[in-house]
């Protein structure tokens, strides 16, 4: 007011409080430790979580300021990637998006623990090892069931059985690697050559032994024919074959393995020589001699 007591002048002060631009963090910590390379003017992170994993870590944040406002958001993209955004605000209305995204590993492994076979594992099995040959009993028609163990809960197995013999196990791991097994199954061949006997008309051949291999029968002065030889086989896998030279000759049996395997047994027919040096008659004009004894 002035001396005059009458002029007067009125002056306004108006204060305002700046608002704060702080729009970033200080720190994201994932798990209590913050995020590898964190810095407030980067905004993208990826942090890879175990194989299998299915919870997120528990994420926290340091603000920049008291007054900046943080919201987050969650967003799953698929089963192995999440991804955590932060929304932040200053108090002036600055903004800025922390993006994490979290990545759960896709398992690699595409080989199996055990290959079975009947419920016996095979003998040998190597995981890195795919080509597997087992070989059956002679005389196998039934062939066994195969079965498999996997390595782990996410791999995909495809068993083919291309064949009673042939069995095909496709392994895909969780991340698209890729391994192909075989079991092929093989029948041991016989290799036995041996008889079991050597029948003469039904008779077994005396002093017979499967690995004696040659033989003498000697017959009766006169006979004309040899006995029937019958072999009897010590499996049923072998092939039989005879050659007969008759009674002066020798009797051949030809025994094929069923892998190949071959021998001979040979039997050496003989007639006996007749000892007899005398005479039955004796004729005189054709008249047999008159009280002829063949011991005189």
């Amino acid at each position: 007011k002035a001396d005059d007591n009458i002029s007067s002048a009125t002056y306004i002060i108006n204060f305002s409080v700046k608002l704060s631009d702080v729009d970033y963090l200080l720190d994201i910590q994932s798990s209590g430790a913050s995020l590898a390379g964190f810095a407030s003017d980067k905004y993208e992170y990826t942090v890879e979580l175990p194989v299998g994993e299915t919870n997120l870590p528990i994420v926290t944040w340091v603000p920049g300021d008291e007054f900046q406002t943080v919201d987050t958001l969650s967003i799953n993209k698929d089963k192995w990637n999440t991804e955590v955004r932060f929304n932040v605000k200053s108090q002036s209305g600055l903004s800025n998006v922390y993006k994490v995204n979290y990545q759960t590993l896709k398992s690699s492994d595409a080989t199996l623990k055990a290959i079975l076979v009947d419920e016996t594992p095979i003998e040998g099995f190597e995981p890195n090892v795919f080509d597997y040959v087992v070989e059956l009993p002679v005389g196998t028609t039934e062939f066994p069931e195969v079965s498999y163990e996997g390595a782990d809960d996410y791999q995909v197995v495809n068993k083919l059985v291309a064949n009673e013999k042939l069995n095909i196990f496709n392994v895909t791991a969780e991340d698209g690697t890729t391994n192909t097994y075989k079991v092929e199954f093989t029948v041991k061949l016989s290799e036995n050559v041996e008889l079991s006997s050597i029948e003469l008309d039904g008779i077994p051949l005396r002093d017979f032994e499967p690995t004696k291999l040659e033989y003498t029968y000697v017959l009766e002065n006169g006979v004309e024919s040899h006995p029937v030889v019958n072999p009897i086989p010590m499996d049923d896998y072998q092939k039989i074959e005879v050659d007969d030279s008759g009674v002066f000759g020798d009797y051949k049996i030809y025994v094929t393995a069923q892998n190949g395997n071959r021998q001979v047994y040979v039997i050496h027919f003989g007639v006996e020589k007749s000892k007899d040096a005398t005479l039955t008659d004796i004729l005189a004009d054709g008249e047999s001699i008159p009280n002829y004894d063949s011991e005189i």
